[in-house]
């Protein structure tokens, strides 16, 4: 048999598996995991590519096969998967994959497709800096591998982020323009033409899933609103869209917006003191048992500010100017009428309030870069209903102080936590057969049994769950998965109601990689061409590699010649390999492709080259 038929028969066995469609109740498959181990050259389907180049190389990396996303001197190139549209039920995309900048010559983007059009959900500039629909990322390096997680929900147009190189996590949240969309069918990865010459990125590791239940509410609860970025008011006396501002005056008070490098648009609150200044934000009657408010918040020295609650009492009264939390010109924060630290000048802190309305107690959070300042304290004026929070500057002998909000969400909390298993976004904790799930919620081992567990969409993978005190350990066949899956929770039902769901990706390390893979010759001429490549194995799995070279007329598809060179290994060892053949003198254009096995028995392809013209 030709090589290419093998090679045929092989790419038609990739395919099957790779497009498996799972018929599930709660997820649909947009992209199967992909490591682009099965291609040869070039990417092959279901991928397409477009633009400067019309196809994507494959070339050997220390992540074994990787996609190389090219863009030239005034062209762009798209590398991206069509798929089937999702329908109506689809509400949060969930996208993962590897990437490595080779240069920063050129920004890179990871896009959507609905019917109506192509929008960017994350940018990569020509420095290096991602931003998530305008929000700040991370920063990244040339030559370094990083690991993305972006969930966009349809609906709402929330989406958040995490980027992981290995030692350090960054995670943002944000808000895309482009909301209400009924169906995704294109995940796509770009590279923008550049200004000089040709650019490069490795791309790996890549899935993405489209899912039932809403991103942003099963992480953090129903939300009632939230903000990004300030718009500036103009005058300093009217507030934002829902902000209303109480007892301003025109040169003692303002509303307005100061950009922070790195970190973009927040409210800017400032009093000269001469009158009770009050900033509130309202929303809907909220009743629920907790209710959660999350926002970041600077102040400049010797600045002051108290956090209020408004709502109804128990008899239905309305009830304000219930302050709970206050910030002195010290920075010194006092809960409840007592002492509970200090907080630094010029710094930000995400601050989380959560409100316990049944038990009239709160919980508040004050997280630095440095430091944590954390309390708890009781809720002051019998508040019941919940609907509005209040930013209080009281009079103080004319004593100016200046504080910046951001990022304010405030949603009432129907999700149980998750620890251990961040929801969408990380890897999971996970041993070879095992992964463990700790859970704060009140749930019983039938409800375990009754939520559904799924391994790359398919439930069958799953061997078993069980709870452990506040855990799940879910146990699978590991070996079926090389270099990474992705796993699903959902429908667990808490015993007071509470419905949890929760995804995330896992990626493995590869069980061997192939390094010195390359031609003798930088293009085909006659006489002896030869190619060289080393295999490293990390896994007792592999014993045999087999380099192959074979040689093809371009003019009729006849191979010419074949050659390989054949070696055992053994684990933690390294293998280096050769062959050449010799080309032809006679006018007609020639292709060699090198590839590697782990034999002529199992054929099983291990990694390839570029193909050489």
């Amino acid at each position: 048999m030709k090589i290419k038929a093998i090679l045929s028969a092989l790419f038609a066995l990739t395919f099957i598996f790779a497009v498996k469609v799972f018929a599930d109740e709660s997820s649909v498959n947009l992209i199967p995991y992909d490591n682009f181990e099965s291609y040869i050259g070039r990417t092959d389907s279901p991928w397409s590519a477009q633009g400067a180049a019309t196809f994507a190389p494959i070339e050997q990396t220390d992540r074994g096969n990787s996609a190389v996303l090219v863009s030239s001197k005034g062209a762009m190139q798209e590398l991206f998967v069509n798929t089937a549209k999702t329908d109506a039920s689809i509400k949060t995309v969930i996208t993962g994959f590897s990437l490595k900048l080779c240069d920063l010559k050129t920004k890179r983007n990871y896009f959507l497709r609905c019917d109506s059009a192509e929008f960017p959900i994350m940018e990569i500039s020509n420095s290096g800096e991602a931003t998530l629909c305008g929000t700040a990322l991370c920063t990244l390096s040339v030559d370094k591998w990083y690991d993305f997680v972006v969930e966009y929900n349809m609906v709402t147009g929330f989406v958040r982020a995490k980027c992981d190189d290995g030692q350090t996590q960054y995670i943002a949240e944000s808000q895309c323009s482009t909301k209400g969309i009924s169906g995704i069918w294109r995940v796509n990865l770009v590279s923008w033409g550049t200004a000089e010459g040709e650019a490069a990125a490795y791309i790996d590791n890549c899935w993405s899933y489209a899912l039932s239940y809403d991103a942003k509410e099963y992480a953090k609860g129903e939300g009632i609103a939230d903000f990004e970025d300030f718009v500036p008011s103009g005058n300093g006396q009217t507030g934002p869209t829902g902000w209303t501002l109480q007892n301003k005056a025109e040169g003692a008070t303002l509303a307005g917006v100061k950009e922070f490098e790195g970190y973009g648009k927040a409210l800017e609150l400032s009093s000269n003191g001469t009158t009770h200044y009050q900033v509130i934000y309202g929303f809907g009657n909220k009743s629920d048992n907790e209710i959660i408010a999350e926002f970041d918040f600077r102040m400049q020295p010797s600045s002051f500010i108290t956090f209020g609650l408004r709502g109804k009492n128990s008899g239905g009264a309305l009830t304000r100017d219930n302050f709970p939390i206050a910030v002195s010109s010290s920075g010194a924060v006092t809960l409840s009428g007592a002492q509970a630290g200090a907080l630094l000048a010029d710094k930000w802190y995400h601050v989380t309030l959560t409100l316990d309305i049944p038990s009239q107690t709160y919980t508040v959070s004050f997280v630095s870069d440095e430091d944590t300042l954390e309390g708890t304290g009781t809720i002051p004026g019998d508040v019941r209903v919940l609907n509005g929070i209040d930013f209080y500057f009281p009079q103080g002998g004319g004593r100016a102080s200046t504080v910046y909000l951001d990022n304010i969400d405030i949603f009432a909390s129907k999700v149980a936590v998750i620890k251990g298993f961040e929801p969408a976004l990380g890897k999971i904790s996970a041993g070879e057969t095992t992964i463990s799930v700790e859970i704060d919620g009140d749930f019983s081992a039938d409800a375990v049994a009754a939520a559904i567990v799924k391994i790359n969409g398919d439930k069958s993978k799953v061997l078993s769950k069980e709870k452990n005190g506040s855990k799940i350990l879910v146990t699978f066949d590991a070996s079926e998965y090389d270099s990474g899956y992705f796993v699903e929770i959902t429908d667990l039902v808490c015993e007071d109601g509470t419905v949890l769901s929760a995804a995330s990706g896992y990626f493995s390390v590869s069980k061997w990689t192939i390094s010195d893979f390359e031609f003798s010759k930088q293009s085909i001429s006659s006489g002896n061409t030869g190619v060289s490549a080393t295999i490293t194995s990390q896994s007792d799995e592999l014993t045999n590699a087999t380099l192959v070279l074979a040689l093809y007329s371009k003019s009729t598809g006849e191979m010419l010649g074949i050659t390989f060179d054949a070696c055992s290994i053994s684990e933690g060892s390294s293998e280096s390999l050769q062959c050449s053949l010799s080309v032809p003198e006679k006018d007609d254009e020639y292709e060699l492709i090198a590839y590697m096995w782990d034999g002529f028995d199992g054929m099983k392809i291990l990694g390839m080259s570029k193909i050489l013209n």
